[in-house]
C-alpha cells in the first residue's frame, strides 16, 4: 500500500496517469502486461486516495474525483483493457473510488 499523503500522493498519482496515458498512445512490446501492473498501482493509490480524501476538503474531493473518471475512461483504452485480470482490477478501482466519486 501506499504510505503517502497530501500533495505527494497527487503527484504520485498524476505520474502514474501519465504512465498509463503513455501506454495508450504508444504501445510497446510487452504493453499488457505492463498495462495490467501499472493499472495494479493505480488500484493501490486509489485506496490512498480514499482514505486521505475522508479528511481533506471539497476541492481536493473533487480533484481526485476528476482524475479517477478521466483514468478509468483511459483504462477502457489500454492494451489487454479486456482481460478478465484488467476487468477485475478496474472494477475494484470502482468500488474503492466509490466515497471519492459520490
Amino acid at each position: 500500500p501506499c504510505l503517502e499523503t497530501g500533495k505527494y500522493l497527487w503527484k504520485s498519482v498524476n505520474l502514474v496517469y501519465s504512465l498509463l496515458n503513455m501506454l495508450c498512445e504508444q504501445p510497446v512490446k510487452g504493453s499488457t502486461t505492463t498495462a495490467t501492473e501499472v493499472l495494479r498501482v493505480f488500484s493501490r493509490y486509489t485506496k490512498a486516495i480514499v482514505l486521505d480524501v475522508q479528511t481533506a476538503s471539497a476541492k481536493t474531493r473533487k480533484m481526485y474525483a476528476d482524475l479517477i473518471n478521466t483514468t478509468m475512461q483511459l483504462v477502457e483504452k489500454l492494451p489487454g483493457s479486456e482481460s478478465e485480470e484488467q476487468t477485475k482490477l478496474r472494477t475494484s478501482i470502482i468500488c474503492e473510488a466509490f466515497p471519492v466519486l459520490f
